[in-house]
C-alpha cells in the first residue's frame, strides 16, 4: 500500500506542478557599426545576430535626450537593417550620439512590444553622426545682391555641399547684424527650422511678406540639437526688393 500511496503522491504532484512555459529567446549579439564609433556620412547599416529560435527581433533606435526622430521597429527574422539618409526619411541628425539595442521573439504570428514571450534586450552600443559646419553653403535664390525682387511669394532657396545635412536654420532680416535685443533691435529678424529633405523645392524658406525698395540680409545654418554643439552661421547673403 506504501508503494501505491506514493505512486498517487508523485502523480498529484505532476498534476499540480506548474506548467513551464517555452523560454524566450536569449539576448542578441551586436555587430555593427562599431560600439562608440563615429559615423562618416549620414546613413549606416546596423548588424546583428539573433539567437536561433528566434522568428521576429524589435530594433530601438533612439538619439540623445529623444531629441528628434528614432526608430522602433517589429520585422521578422532579420539580421540587418539599413537607416536611410534623407530624404527617404528624416534621418539621423548631425553631431548627435544614438543608442541602438535589439530584443528576439519565437512568435509565429507577428509580435506586438507588449506581448510577454520578449527575449531579454541585448547590450545597447552608440554611436555618433559627423559633425558638419556651414562652410560650403551657397545661395541658390535669389542671388546674391539680386535687385528688383517683387515681396510677395519670396522663396529662399540654398545649397549644402554635404547632401545628407537637411535640417536646417534659416534668419532673414533688414538688419544685417540680425539684433534680436528687445531694447536695441531697429526690425524684425525672421527665425525658422526647416526641413530641407522635404521642402519644396529642397533647403528652401517661404519669406514672409517684405516691404518694398528694401534691402534684406539672410543666413543659414545645419540645426544641430540633442548633445551636439551648435555650428557657426553660414555668410551672409542679401537682395533687394522691388521698389
Amino acid at each position: 500500500m506504501s508503494s501505491v500511496r506514493a505512486g498517487l503522491a508523485i502523480g498529484f504532484a505532476l498534476l499540480l506542478a506548474p506548467s513551464v512555459a517555452d523560454s524566450a529567446p536569449g539576448s542578441p549579439n551586436l555587430s555593427s557599426p562599431p560600439n562608440g564609433i563615429r559615423l562618416s556620412n549620414f546613413g549606416t547599416s546596423l548588424t546583428w545576430q539573433l539567437p536561433r529560435e528566434a522568428t521576429q527581433y524589435q530594433l530601438q533606435l533612439t538619439p540623445s535626450g529623444n531629441a528628434g526622430p528614432g526608430v522602433n521597429v517589429i520585422r521578422n527574422v532579420e539580421q540587418q537593417f539599413q537607416v536611410p539618409s534623407p530624404p527617404a526619411w528624416y534621418g539621423l541628425l548631425p553631431d548627435m550620439t544614438y543608442s541602438w539595442r535589439i530584443r528576439g521573439h519565437d512568435k509565429a504570428a507577428t509580435a506586438f512590444e507588449t506581448d510577454t514571450g520578449w527575449g531579454v534586450w541585448s547590450d545597447t552600443w552608440t554611436f555618433r553622426t559627423p559633425r558638419v559646419t556651414s562652410e560650403g553653403i551657397q545661395e541658390v535664390f535669389p542671388a546674391m545682391g539680386m535687385i528688383g525682387i517683387p515681396p510677395p511669394g519670396l522663396t529662399l532657396e540654398w545649397r549644402h555641399p554635404d547632401t545628407g545635412v537637411f535640417y536646417f536654420e534659416v534668419q532673414a532680416s533688414a538688419d544685417p547684424s540680425f539684433n534680436t535685443d528687445p531694447e536695441t533691435a531697429t526690425t524684425a529678424v525672421w527665425w525658422n527650422l526647416v526641413h530641407g529633405g522635404v521642402s519644396a523645392p529642397k533647403n528652401s524658406w517661404a519669406a514672409p511678406v517684405l516691404q518694398p525698395g528694401t534691402t534684406y540680409y539672410w543666413r543659414v545654418r545645419p540645426r544641430v540639437q540633442g548633445d551636439g554643439e551648435p555650428v557657426d552661421w553660414s555668410r551672409i547673403f542679401s537682395f533687394t526688393t522691388a521698389g
